[in-house]
């Protein structure tokens, strides 16, 4: 597809980079030898210096955490991924700040995958254990995950453990709690990405 866009004098492409690290970034570099224009959007892969249309993670995750100490909430985990994926350690670095100005502690909760069945799993083996009072989550299909593990061990959310999404998705509608969560301004990023394109 790449090839022929290129074949076609396509101007510019935006690209929308997966959570993780392509295994063969070779195209990425094909594509700046065509010269061929690569905006990132909402995303990016280090090893590739473009433009990149996002917004600011670090300041949304902080936002959600002040406004969840707000509430009185100071025993929190943020249920995040693995380490060295930008969107996902700028939500980490935003949770942390705004933990540490406090003068708290958090807990960082790994999870292999962030994805709604990984954080099921990962909530319900946690029964038994000191639970937080409040679960941050880096996307809103993670927290809808936590929230029906912690249902199916007969918490009550938000009465027992509140939970926070990230992004304002569809899965922050389905749930059968309101949660509160982060809204990623797409048509605004969207927007950035196209002048990107034609600057």
């Amino acid at each position: 597809i790449l090839r022929r866009l290129c074949q076609e004098h396509t101007e510019a492409i935006l690209l929308v980079p997966t959570t993780h690290p392509p295994k063969n970034s070779a195209y990425l570099h094909w594509l700046q030898e065509c010269k061929v224009p690569v905006i990132f959007v909402t995303a990016r892969y280090a090893e590739v210096e473009a433009p990149l249309a996002m917004c600011d993670l670090k300041r949304g995750m902080h936002a959600m955490t002040e406004y969840i100490l707000s509430l009185g909430l100071t025993n929190t985990a943020l249920l995040t991924g693995e380490e060295g994926v930008e969107t996902l350690d700028l939500r980490r670095e935003g949770y942390m700040e705004a933990l540490r100005a406090q003068g708290l502690e958090g807990r960082l909760i790994h999870l292999g995958t962030v994805a709604y069945q990984q954080a099921y799993d990962c909530v319900s083996a946690m029964r038994g254990e000191e639970m937080p009072e409040a679960l941050l989550c880096v996307n809103d299909m993670v927290a809808l995950g936590a929230i029906n593990a912690l249902h199916d061990m007969h918490y009550r959310v938000p009465e027992d453990i509140s939970v926070s999404g990230f992004d304002d998705s569809i899965f922050s509608r389905i749930s059968c709690v309101p949660v509160s969560t982060v809204r990623q301004d797409v048509a605004q990023i969207s927007r950035q990405a196209v002048a990107l394109a034609l600057h």
